[in-house]
């Protein structure tokens, strides 16, 4: 929670239109009211009924300090007027481009990371298809400055679904423990060769 400082009542409009989009929202609308009332207090302020992480505001923070605690922990910038501004780290970078195709393979929006096209070893095993599509990922996310453990969601394509039962042998290989959600769907690929795809969701905040 953020009391005090400059954008205080226009934040104040935030976190109302925030708890009361919750169907029983009376209690930590309660200490949202406790809270706004006390302003620039440097004791902690402990809320027994919201269930909900806030922020401390003393006294003694400088207004620079406080703008970029709102940017840090709530995505936004604020300007001196407490108007919301757009928030740079929110562009949509378009990491890797493949104009002959006319797709992105990497793309960072936000705190996360969209790979798409992984797909390796053409023409060879179910099993080294599978290792050179994750060989392609863990590339493209080098990309961005991610491994791996970042990956939080995964699309794998098999064109003989059947093949999907490789697929756990070689991610217990890959990945240590620190598996993605994943789901697994059939494709006809463009070339005969094609066995396995992947495309993933990584998030940058780990």
């Amino acid at each position: 929670m953020l009391t005090g400082g400059y954008g205080y009542e226009y934040g104040k409009c935030e976190v109302y239109r925030f708890i009361l989009s919750f169907s029983d929202g009376e209690n930590p609308l309660k200490n949202v009211n406790e809270a706004l009332n006390i302003d620039n207090e440097s004791e902690r302020l402990i809320f027994i009924n919201g269930g909900f992480k806030y922020e401390e505001r003393s006294k003694n923070d400088t207004v620079e300090g406080t703008l970029q605690m709102i940017e840090k922990h709530f995505g936004l910038v604020y300007n001196s007027k407490g108007i919301r501004e757009e928030n740079n780290m929110s562009e949509i970078k378009r990491v890797e481009v493949d104009d002959f195709w006319a797709d992105s393979t990497v793309i960072e929006a936000g705190d996360y990371v969209f790979v798409g096209y992984c797909m390796g070893n053409e023409g060879k095993s179910i099993e080294e298809q599978i290792h050179g599509a994750i060989d392609v990922l863990e590339k493209r996310l080098k990309m961005v400055g991610l491994t791996l453990e970042s990956v939080v969601k995964m699309d794998c394509l098999f064109k003989d679904i059947n093949d999907l039962n490789y697929l756990a042998a070689v991610l217990k290989d890959r990945f240590a423990g620190k598996y993605p959600t994943r789901k697994a769907f059939t494709s006809d690929f463009i070339r005969d060769g094609i066995r396995f795809q992947i495309d993933a969701i990584a998030y940058k905040n780990t």
